[in-house]
């Protein structure tokens, strides 16, 4: 299978995904154990088509009325700040990437890196490494546990715009990072789609923080 590139892949990224993937099981895997998971997965996952740029990046929602997507300037919004791991010549101190590789505050949950720009529902070029990377970690939590686990993938927004706006918004912002899992091979029947609207912004941030447009992956079963 080919390589991906460094903005396509990001082992740190996945490797949270593994940890957060695991963190309701009785043997998480996070830390140290996650990282060489992670920058290890695509050379053994297999031919399962997911280093690659996906196919669909969702679609620009601009106004309740507007009859048709418009596109959008994407603005880079980091939801969860972690570091990131470049590939390079220069030494990279694994220790202290893997020492960030923590369970979430709620087990079974993962905050994807997915950036949205305001009122839109179209995946910036930023997210395409945040999706990729969930795909390759969830592929290596299903080869190494032989599991195949459901997620609900909830859609958020920040306080500004209507309620039905956003619950609307929302519930497309979900459905765009579920197409994208889906382009990279991942069956569309391990997802469903869950729009919350404003309703839960972000513990300790105002309801038009940007931060709160977001998506997080939430484990089933």
């Amino acid at each position: 299978m080919a390589q991906a590139d460094d903005n396509e892949y990001d082992p740190v990224q996945a490797a949270q995904m593994i940890c957060d993937v695991t963190s309701s099981t009785d043997t998480p895997i996070c830390g140290e154990a996650a990282l060489e998971l992670a920058m290890r997965a695509p050379e053994t996952i297999g031919d399962v088509g997911v280093v690659k740029k996906p196919r669909v990046l969702g679609a620009s929602v601009t106004s309740e009325s507007a009859s048709a997507p418009a596109a959008a300037t994407p603005t880079r919004v980091t939801p969860r700040p972690r570091p990131v791991a470049r590939r390079s010549s220069a030494p990279v101190d694994n220790a202290r990437l893997a020492a960030a590789i923590v369970p979430p505050d709620v087990a079974g949950t993962s905050a994807l890196m997915v950036t949205f720009a305001n009122n839109s529902a179209r995946l910036t070029e930023a997210s395409q490494t945040a999706i990729n990377s969930f795909a390759v970690g969830l592929q290596s939590v299903d080869e190494l546990t032989g599991g195949g686990n459901r997620f609900r993938i909830e859609g958020h927004t920040d306080a500004s715009g209507a309620d039905e706006f956003n619950q609307q918004l929302s519930e497309q912002r979900a459905q765009a990072v579920v197409d994208a899992l889906v382009a990279y091979g991942i069956p569309a029947e391990r997802f469903e789609v869950v729009g919350k609207g404003e309703a839960e912004p972000l513990e300790g941030r105002r309801g038009n923080d940007p931060l709160n447009r977001r998506v997080v992956a939430v484990v089933l079963d």
